[in-house]
């Protein structure tokens, strides 16, 4: 046996462990990405919570109603961003 049948062999032997550790690299990059956009949604309606509550507080008297409607606007916005800067993702 020459050294090319050896790496034939060994390459055929080890290549689903090289697809599952691949698969394994893409799941887990796919997964960071989710957590990524779920942590940005989160920043902004945080953001949009605090200014709408602040503006409730002070022109209104209620934090609370105008907080839910700043978190929604907040997260409406994440969301439009995204789309914005790429174009066809969901």
């Amino acid at each position: 046996m020459d050294r090319k049948q050896a790496d034939a062999i060994a390459r055929a032997m080890l290549e689903p462990h090289f697809q599952a550790e691949e698969e394994a690299r893409r799941q887990s990059a796919q997964h960071a990405a989710k957590l990524a956009a779920q942590r940005r949604h989160a920043g902004f309606a945080l953001v949009g919570y605090a200014v709408a509550a602040a503006v409730g507080h002070f022109a209104f008297g209620h934090v609370a109603m105008f907080g839910i409607a700043g978190a929604f606007a907040g997260l409406l916005i994440s969301v439009l961003a995204k789309r914005l800067r790429k174009p066809g993702a969901a």
